[in-house]
């Protein structure tokens, strides 16, 4: 690795080297100029925030037309003529309009009094790129993604005819909002419009050396955005690699001239090739990417090359034509899609077509090792646990460390994982039985019969048959023989495949051994021992969790039975009961029992423990549950409150039943409509939960969902649709490509992208969640029935009817099959197709359906939805407004103010005066 290309300040400062440079400068007197004073009416200057070739930047405060702090930038060049002064208008004028989250936006522009230009702007307290993403540790990935959002910036400017020219990390800031890196790029002060090479002439060269386009050191040449491209390059390189395409000493102490002529002939060097020869800058190079030295270099082989190559090619035309093509490059690279960059050949076109469709494999084989060595340990250190009984005190020290051993290496198997691993392993081996000499149309067959094959495997079960077979049940097998005689032990190493059961999704397999686990301590402790009643606890969330809710209630009858309630050391199992009783009263729809149990448990939480403990909190959140699934949203929001400002008051930042308080509280907002409060609410719970658990977490992806789904409510469908972006990218790194969860965020977004009538993106996600809904579950799941009318809907709205048609009567049959033909579901499937067929004007069968469904809700008109009265009103226009029955019907169900009826009533009134 080339220490003179390595980017030695990190720290964000401009050093010589990264300071812009101003070449051909007119005269001009600089007397006074920026490192003087501001000398600007209206703004008291707070502090310096920095000075570079063109001038200086303050910290100000604008006193009019409102009050707010800004950053200041005095161009150090006075305006001396006409002509410089009407460019400066015009190009003023195109910064003030641009608007773009990743732009800062410019307020106020003009000359000072001593004639010396000016911009006002947004201030922005974040770092420069370079040195946030080294604080933060940005991964490779969330490096591309930042850095797309900077192309979006740039491809907005350049949209406005702005062009930067000034590109580099010290003029991008981020910062974290709502736990999501977001630049701003600033300093526009030499930005311009395209220029060709003869007004090129007349003006002066500016830029930073290292990141200025040859084209800008040529002062023939014309220029467009590909020299923004051209910076962006160098800036993706050092995001990428730390390194940039050419050593820094070429743009050392000289003119345009002589940098020009030492970078002729020149070529970049690719990415790879800067990495070369590794070292210590290399290991920490990887470390800031959170990765390992030989997966960074594996990483930025191939496409990422390619990619930062063609960037900074010396040729514009060989660059990308624009930053909106750069970032979609990378956005392709990041879903697996083939890139130009690459070219087109069959063999990489295949590697990503498999890389595409292949199952999310990640971590594989760690859980394969690790589950191995784990078992073996865990079942060695048994044996060795067995011959050192007589020591008393080693041996119980020792046990507990083997538990909790076992416990470490099996808890976090994931059955999605290691199932989808072994169908990816059978992909990978079936890819790579082609030759080279293969036709591409029987490579292409035989890869969609392997599809079709492997379709018919259900990944997750086929996992856990295995985890059951090989693994677990050895374990158990295991456990039985050796600890017969030391029966409390064996409890507890029951314990501890249970706990695997159920976190591997296995809940059958792990009722049996929690039955096992209550029997073994009510033998040796008594049916009243605390130990025995936590068990005979977890017994019952199990039940409950498993939908068995009738022995569930028997089995937490017996906690609450057995049970004493002034024993010390069963506070937790006391009010963890009480507790469960409510929830389960509630979900089994007893609701004023319901609500009498949770009113009396805050009473006795209140009485024990004060008003203050979590579990009181807790028992408060349930009162708003209760009252919730009970419909009374309003008290339920008072109670979600009352727990949430308890837990921000008396418990420790970040507290569970915080969040979880405060989650409610965003669910019964939004319920009554008040979406600006539940959006504020959402943002505040994801703040705790990205900085307490990182963003790929589980709770903090729901919260992610919640407020993109209150961000479409509220038409805000940009904001929206950038979330569900983030949050299926983060939901792949968490669970997997086509892990159920990954496919439910996935699904929300290709709704919007349908309602936004971005139809081709639509039906893209659309239908891969069908597919693999297909796969995952099964063909007449609910969720996969959903998935096909949605993808339907998408092949309707791009005009594709026959695709259209067939798909949504699959879904209409699976529903009817599973749902009955008067359900709500499948009425809306039928309304799809009556759809389909009217767009294919096709009568005859539009009117079958249309009759069809009427038939199924006649006799519910007034509690009808109004599509379902529309699809009335439509049947009458089928039938030539001549059926009596069916104009009193909707003379009936149309006499009322609802105001989603009006287009119904429209249509109506208009059929029936012809």
């Amino acid at each position: 690795m080339s220490k003179d290309r390595y980017d030695q300040d990190q720290a964000g400062g401009e050093g010589e080297d990264e300071a812009t440079h101003v070449f051909q400068e007119e005269p001009a007197d600089e007397t006074g100029a920026a490192g003087e004073s501001l000398n600007l009416p209206g703004y008291q200057v707070i502090r310096p925030l920095g000075a570079g070739g063109m001038g200086q930047v303050f910290l100000a405060r604008q006193l009019e037309p409102v009050e707010r702090e800004v950053a200041v930038k005095l161009i150090r060049k006075k305006i001396l003529g006409p002509a410089s002064e009407v460019r400066f208008l015009v190009e003023r004028q195109a910064l003030a309009q641009m608007r773009h989250p990743a732009i800062a936006q410019i307020f106020e522009s003009g000359t000072n009094p001593d004639g010396y230009p000016y911009f006002a702007m947004e201030y922005v307290p974040g770092l420069p790129l370079n040195r946030f993403c080294q604080e933060q540790r940005l991964s490779l990935e969330d490096r591309i993604e930042l850095f797309i959002r900077i192309c979006q910036g740039v491809a907005h400017a350049h949209q406005k005819g702005i062009i930067h020219r000034d590109l580099k990390p010290a003029n991008i800031l981020v910062a974290r909002i709502d736990g999501v890196p977001s630049p701003k790029i600033i300093d526009f002060g030499i930005a311009g419009t395209a220029l060709s090479r003869h007004e090129r002439r007349d003006q002066s060269s500016a830029g930073t050396p290292l990141y200025m386009s040859p084209e800008q050191f040529d002062e023939e040449a014309a220029i467009d955005v590909r020299s923004d491209v051209y910076s962006l390059g160098v800036i993706l390189y050092e995001l990428l690699s730390d390194q940039r395409p050419f050593e820094q000493h070429l743009f050392r102490g000289a003119d345009t001239e002589t940098i020009r002529h030492r970078l002729a002939g020149r070529t970049p060097e690719p990415l790879t090739g800067l990495l070369a020869g590794g070292g210590r800058q290399l290991a920490e190079t990887a470390r800031c990417r959170q990765t390992t030295v030989r997966g960074l270099v594996r990483s930025l082989r191939g496409e990422l090359s390619a990619i930062a190559h063609r960037a900074v090619d010396p040729d514009p035309d060989q660059r990308y034509e624009s930053a909106s093509e750069l970032a979609e490059e990378l956005r392709r690279f990041l879903s697996g899609q083939p890139v130009r960059a690459m070219g087109d050949s069959r063999a990489y076109r295949i590697r990503c077509f498999l890389r595409r469709n292949a199952l999310a494999a990640t971590g594989v084989t760690t859980i394969m090792i690790s589950l191995a060595v784990g078992l073996s340990a865990a079942l060695l250190a048994m044996t060795e646990a067995q011959q050192q009984r007589r020591i008393a005190e080693d041996r119980q020290l020792e046990l507990e460390k083997m538990i909790g051993f076992q416990q470490s290496m099996l808890g976090d198997l994931e059955p999605h994982l290691l199932g989808e691993g072994f169908v990816e392993r059978l992909r990978q081996q079936y890819a790579q039985s082609f030759t080279d000499e293969a036709d591409h149309e029987a490579v292409k067959a035989g890869i969609e019969a392997f599809e079709i094959a492997v379709g018919r495997i259900n990944p997750t079960d086929l996992a856990q048959d295995l985890i059951d077979e090989f693994m677990l049940r050895r374990a158990i097998d295991s456990i039985e023989s050796d600890f017969a005689d030391e029966p409390l032990l064996q409890a507890d190493l029951y314990e501890t495949v249970r706990d695997v059961y159920t976190d591997a999704g296995m809940i059958d397999l792990a009722l049996p051994l929690a039955e096992r686990v209550v029997q073994l301590r009510e033998d040796e402790l008594g049916p009243d021992d605390a130990r025995t009643l936590t068990a005979l606890q977890r017994h019952y969330r199990l039940l409950s969790r498993n939908s068995e809710h009738e022995r569930a209630g028997e089995v937490l009858d017996q906690v609450l039975d057995r049970m004493h309630e002034a024993a010390p050391d069963q506070l937790s199992l006391r009010h963890n009961a009480w507790d469960s009783r409510a929830n389960l009263l509630v979900d089994t729809g007893q609701n004023d029992e319901a609500m009498r149990v949770a009113t009396e448990n805050i009473k006795r939480a209140e009485a024990e423990l004060g008003p203050h403990h979590e579990y009181t909190i807790r028992a408060v959140n349930t009162l708003g549950y209760v009252h919730a699934l009970s419909g009374d949203i309003e008290s339920a929001l008072v109670h979600f409150r009352d727990s949430a400002d308890r837990a921000r008051d008396h418990l420790e930042s970040g507290s569970g039943n915080y969040y979880s308080a405060m989650l409610n509280v965003g669910a019964a907002l939004g319920m009554l409509g008040r979406l600006e409060e539940a959006l504020e609410i959402e943002n505040e719970v994801y703040d705790i939960l990205a900085e307490r658990y990182g963003r790929r977490n589980r709770s903090t992806l729901n919260v992610m969902n919640n407020r993109a789904m209150t961000l479409m409510e509220m038409g805000r469908l940009e904001d929206a649709a950038s979330e569900l972006r983030q949050l299926v990218s983060l939901a792949r790194q968490t669970y997997g490509r086509n892990h159920l969860t990954t496919l439910n965020f996935r699904l929300s977004l290709g709704l919007l992208h349908l309602r936004k009538e971005m139809n081709e993106e639509a039906l893209e996600d659309l239908a891969e969640v069908a597919t693999w809904r297909e796969h995952l579950l099964t063909a007449d799941h609910p969720d996969t029935l959903q998935a096909q009318h949605h993808a339907a809907r998408a092949h309707l709205a791009l005009g594709q009817l026959d695709q259209a048609g067939e798909l949504a009567l699959r879904a209409y049959r699976q529903r009817v099959e599973v749902l009955g033909d008067d359900h709500e579901l499948t009425l809306g499937t039928a309304l799809l197709l009556a759809d389909v067929h009217a767009e294919a004007d096709d009568r005859k069968a539009e009117r079958e359906w249309r009759e069809r469904i009427h038939a199924a809700v006649a006799d519910h008109g007034e509690t009808l939805e109004s599509e379902l009265i529309m699809n009335a009103v439509e049947l009458l226009a089928l039938r030539n407004g001549t059926s009596g029955s069916l104009v009193d019907w909707l003379t009936a169900v149309l006499d009322n103010e609802d105001e989603s009826l009006d287009e119904a009533r429209a249509a109506f009134a208009e059929l029936i005066s012809q």
